[in-house]
């Protein structure tokens, strides 16, 4: 089967609600291959700006830590790349319905942040209603995409070296 026809395919399963996406940044993308894990957010200390980030902490302390999945082609509120995405069935992880662990909040500042979190989502396109999350980390051993790899490991690595051109025409500086 080609590939076009398995994309066709897969969207088809998107649009049912079974299969669902953990769409990354390309900056991310290799190294959860070759962890063979996406990690909760966070967890990852070289993606955190130095000197840490007080609204992020705040936001993690509130509403909790977790892998994200949708059942959109698109996740544009994480600014990541709808090319780059690891996909699962969604009842073979056991993920846990986004606005369910929302309706669970009994703190006021947590149901205030999960509002806000939830509001500028819709905003820049996206519906939480179709979010999903895990709270362990999520190993790619069930990851049904996996042909996929190579193709999105190359695009990953040329967005990269864009990105690096761009940067040093810009000011010199590289970004890691």
């Amino acid at each position: 089967m080609g590939q076009a026809k398995l994309r066709k395919q897969e969207i088809a399963m998107l649009k049912s609600g079974k299969i669902v996406r953990h769409i990354t940044k390309w900056s991310w993308f290799n190294d959860i291959v070759d962890q063979n894990t996406i990690e909760l957010e966070s967890n990852n200390p070289d993606a955190m700006p130095p000197g840490g980030d007080s609204y992020n902490d705040e936001k993690l302390r509130l509403v909790g830590r977790y892998v994200w999945f949708t059942t959109e082609k698109h996740a544009r509120c994480a600014g990541a790349d709808s090319d780059l995405y690891f996909t699962f069935d969604r009842d073979e992880l056991q993920l846990e319905s986004w606005v369910d662990i929302c309706a669970s909040f009994t703190d006021p500042a947590a149901k205030k942040m999960a509002y806000y979190l939830n509001k500028a989502a819709v905003m820049m396109g996206d519906d939480p209603r179709k979010w999903y999350v895990s709270r362990t980390a999520v190993s790619l051993d069930k990851c049904l995409n996996k042909n996929e790899f190579p193709d999105m490991r190359d695009l990953a690595t040329k967005i990269d070296e864009r990105f690096q051109q761009q940067c040093r025409k810009q000011n010199g500086v590289v970004y890691i």
